[in-house]
């Protein structure tokens, strides 16, 4: 987060204080001008914004400085102290956040209080006004040039929540993990196939580089003498150094050239087990797979029916409602991951569009016959998936909700389609930018200069030589946008920031400034939750361990939601609590499609909100719960755990395992804000008893709580 230029550094503007202070303490005199903006008005309040003495002292601690961090709970009222500081200060206002939820939610709340017009900056829009919200996506995609000196005060909130992969025939590569693998090379008749590169390239680079937009959430960095491909409106391959891209049309998938005949019913078999099968103990090659859903059983059986050999298929007790097979997979075959079964370059085209079309059926959402995403918490599998669909002619790219638990826990991916040709019918506006670089850049070099790479999650086609490093961080892109704006104040606000060394949460303190004040759980007025533990009989399992018997986490995971006799326990425990208002999360969307099938047998009223919900339709579901007419609303840990106002909640279930300190104290603390009428509040934790290392993962958040 610094640069040198000759002999200046030029430091973030957080760290200012801390630069102070240590010249202060070693006697070196120094010189401060200060060209902020004030950029005053009035505040004009419609109600008053009734602070507990815990927030009134918090807006005095923080507005009595000009920059820094505070620190405030979940359910301590957050957005109401930032709401206050904007009052106090009266000054033009930018309020950034890094999720299109949080703003809307935000903006609400500011109109709420505030008379002033409301402005946002969001989706590529730009509305400024007396107080404007915005995404730090969209500021970074905008000229914050004639901005510099608009804002007095800028409040982050919940501030501060990759390197560019090359394909190859073992997937998605960072460049500077590339070893002996082939790299895909694209044809200008659409082709991709698998070579060993001429030469891999890795050079030091200091200056000035292209900043180049390939999605409307994602840019890649390029040396300026780098060639980008693109087709014209003729559908004619270009090519252009980078700094003097203006118009084109980036080309995102091609036609892989391996085997091109149809998937077999074999191998969709090892998708549907993949999926959805998991191994008992009767035998190492004995699978179990049960379905609640008749399109899946139907699907099913015809793939067994069109089989060339004998599975043994046998249909075994099940509970009502639900039809459960077990049957024998070939010796030595093991589907633990797609590329378990799988090799990339083995893909045609037309087997590659088979493919995605198969693993949407199991693990994916589709909509009116259109192949929508596929999303797994197995990293590999979605990786996997993206690489077969640029085979197959997708535009795809992938979303990644960061999970840092711990080692055994993985990050939920989910990777989108768009079903085109890699031909282009017209020509666009290319965006890009210049920064400023220093660092390591990496390529390869191929016969027809041209290589499939990701950035962000996003697969286009590049020219090679390109020296292509890494896009801006989330961090990265609040830096630059605070280091762009002369603002006087600028403020961070976060619910928790752990001291931690290199953990992401402490990043705010460079950005923004050190903690101001940390407001104390304790001070806060809530509904203090009963942790109560609820103990199921689930017993142990060899299908989650890996051959040298440790344990596979996802794998484990599999096995917790897809058993039919753990679900009707967490069931019948919430039936109890059916006249309460229930919020249920788990880790995978998956489970909750299941608890939601078996709650609304029983003629309850279910509510599900995942990535996938659009706003209109999750801000509905959220107001039906607020307003009593929903008994359960059901959603993962790491969509819901911050950032949603629903005070009416009372009842929360954990019916997952979960490790992590910040997302145990936020999923409770959603159901301990102050509500009408709220007298308690209860967090059932769900503990299968039998199995170790789910117990040592309850005792973390039993302490985690109680360390509040």
């Amino acid at each position: 987060m610094y640069k040198q230029d000759q002999n200046n550094y030029i430091v973030p503007y957080g760290f200012k204080d801390s630069l102070f202070a240590f010249l202060r303490e070693n006697d070196i005199s120094y010189h401060a001008e200060n060209k902020t903006t004030l950029n005053e008005l009035k505040m004009m309040p419609i109600q008053d914004l009734s602070l507990y003495d815990y927030q009134e002292k918090a807006v005095d601690i923080v507005s009595s400085h000009t920059n820094g961090v505070l620190v405030s709970p979940t359910g301590s009222g957050k957005t109401r102290m930032g709401m206050a500081l904007i009052g106090k200060l009266n000054v033009k206002t930018l309020w950034i956040t890094n999720k299109i939820d949080l703003l809307t939610q935000s903006k609400k709340v500011f109109e709420s209080f505030y008379s002033n017009k409301a402005g946002q900056i969001s989706g590529g829009k730009v509305n400024i006004q007396d107080v404007t919200f915005a995404t730090v996506q969209t500021l970074n995609n905008v000229d914050l040039t004639d901005f510099k000196d608009t804002f007095g005060l800028i409040i982050v909130d919940e501030c501060f929540t990759g390197d560019t992969e090359i394909l190859t025939d073992k997937g998605y590569i960072k460049f500077k993990d590339l070893k002996d693998e082939k790299v895909a090379q694209y044809h200008s008749n659409g082709d991709i196939k698998f070579v060993k590169p001429i030469r891999k390239i890795k050079k030091h680079y200091e200056g000035e580089m292209i900043d180049y937009k390939i999605h409307r959430d994602a840019r890649v960095l390029m040396t300026p003498n780098h060639r980008q491909i693109y087709r014209d409106n003729n559908n004619n391959i270009k090519e252009v150094l980078a700094k003097d891209i203006n118009r084109g049309r980036t080309i995102v998938a091609g036609k892989g050239t391996g085997i091109n005949n149809s998937l077999s019913y074999t191998e969709k078999l090892l998708i549907m087990t993949q999926a959805d099968g998991y191994k008992t103990k009767s035998a190492t090659n004995q699978y179990q797979v049960q379905f609640n859903k008749d399109r899946k059983v139907e699907r099913f059986l015809d793939i067994v029916d069109n089989l060339q050999f004998d599975i043994r298929l046998n249909e075994v007790k099940a509970r009502k409602g639900a039809r459960r097979f077990t049957y024998y997979l070939p010796e030595g075959i093991y589907p633990k991951l797609l590329s378990n079964v799988f090799h990339i370059d083995d893909f045609g085209y037309q087997k590659a569009r088979e493919f995605i079309d198969e693993v949407c059926f199991w693990d994916g959402y589709s909509k009116n016959g259109k192949n929508v995403n596929y999303d797994s918490i197995v990293k590999e599998n979605v990786n996997f998936v993206s690489a077969i669909a640029t085979l197959g002619g997708y535009k795809n790219y992938q979303i990644v909700k960061e999970d840092n638990r711990s080692e055994n826990f993985s990050d939920i991916h989910r990777v989108f389609f768009v079903d085109k040709e890699t031909k282009s019918m017209y020509e666009q506006k290319q965006d890009i930018k210049t920064t400023n670089y220093k660092g390591d850049v990496y390529c390869v070099e191929v016969e027809t200069g041209m290589i499939v790479v990701r950035s962000e999650g996003h697969t286009f086609i590049s020219g090679n030589c390109h020296r292509v490093v890494g896009a801006p961080t989330n961090t990265m892109q609040f830096y630059k946008v605070l280091s762009s704006l002369n603002a006087k104040y600028k403020y961070g606000l976060t619910a928790t920031m752990f001291n931690k060394p290199n953990y992401a949460s402490q990043t705010p303190i460079y950005v923004v400034g050190e903690v101001l004040h940390e407001i104390d759980s304790k001070d806060i007025p809530r509904v203090n939750a009963t942790h109560i533990r609820v103990d199921l009989d689930t017993p142990t399992s060899d299908e989650y361990l890996m051959p040298d018997r440790t344990i596979d986490y996802m794998e484990q995971v599999n096995y917790l939601y897809n058993n039919y006799e753990r679900n009707i326990a967490l069931i019948t425990n919430m039936l109890k609590n059916s006249h309460r208002h229930n919020i249920v999360l788990s880790n995978r969307n998956e489970h909750l499609n299941i608890l939601k099938d078996l709650l609304e047998s029983l003629g309850m009223k279910v509510g599900v909100v995942i990535g996938e919900t659009k706003p209109v339709e999750r801000e509905k579901l959220f107001q039906e719960f607020r307003e009593g007419k929903i008994n359960f609303l059901l959603s993962n840990y790491m969509l819901l755990k911050e950032g949603q106002d629903l005070p009416i909640a009372d009842t929360l279930h954990l019916v997952m395992p979960v490790r992590d300190k910040i997302t145990t104290i936020q999923s409770v603390g959603r159901i301990e804000r102050l509500y009408k009428g709220k007298k308690d509040a209860f967090v059932f934790d769900y503990v299968d008893k039998n199995i170790g290392n789910l117990i040592g993962m309850f005792t973390d958040r039993r302490r985690h709580l109680n360390a509040r």
